[in-house]
């Protein structure tokens, strides 16, 4: 597997307590929010492929495990590492 850089805490104000949650299940078909996140809690290092909240449609968005400050609106199946995902807004 690739070496992943960590993520880059240093603007932590993005990351504010949530107040919902939503698991995305892309086990068997693409998966789109209900609510876009504001961040997404993954439970593996590894790669999402992704439609982004304003811009950047199947985009292969390396993860790691934890806190991820990604505007995510949709997950696809195909091409994603399995791991489960949840969407916090």
């Amino acid at each position: 597997m690739a070496n992943f850089p960590l993520p880059d805490y240093t603007n932590i104000s993005l990351l504010q307590p949530g107040v919902a949650g939503e698991e995305a299940d892309f086990s068997a078909s693409d998966y789109t929010f209900t609510d876009t996140p504001r961040y997404i809690k993954c439970s593996a290092l590894g790669i999402l492929k992704v439609d982004l909240l304003n811009g950047g449609t199947g985009v292969d968005l390396p993860v790691v495990p934890g806190v991820n400050p990604e505007r995510v609106t949709k997950i696809y199946n195909v091409g994603s590492d399995s791991m489960t995902v949840i969407g916090i807004r």
